[in-house]
């Protein structure tokens, strides 16, 4: 079985009546994959990208927590 290079990066939960458009939404996460919504329930919206593992898997994470500069850039873009 092939390892995934990619992840799915949980940005919120959204609830409204009527699906969100994404018109206005900030780029997100460095590297990350353009924002959309996944439908959860009725009402419910995640709004989500495709990341790569390898900026974002746990090793990378684990590597980042120490350079303060990334974790501004990923909190921001958060």
């Amino acid at each position: 079985m092939a390892k995934a290079s990619t992840a799915t990066y949980v940005y919120c939960v959204v609830a409204d009546t009527k699906r969100p458009r994404l018109t206005r939404v900030p780029a997100g996460l460095p590297g990350a994959g353009p924002v959309r919504l996944l439908d959860l329930d009725r009402g419910r919206y995640l709004v989500v990208a495709d990341v790569p593992l390898s900026r974002y898997g746990e090793a990378a994470i684990e590597r980042g927590l120490s350079d303060l500069d990334w974790v501004s850039r990923a909190a921001v873009a958060h």
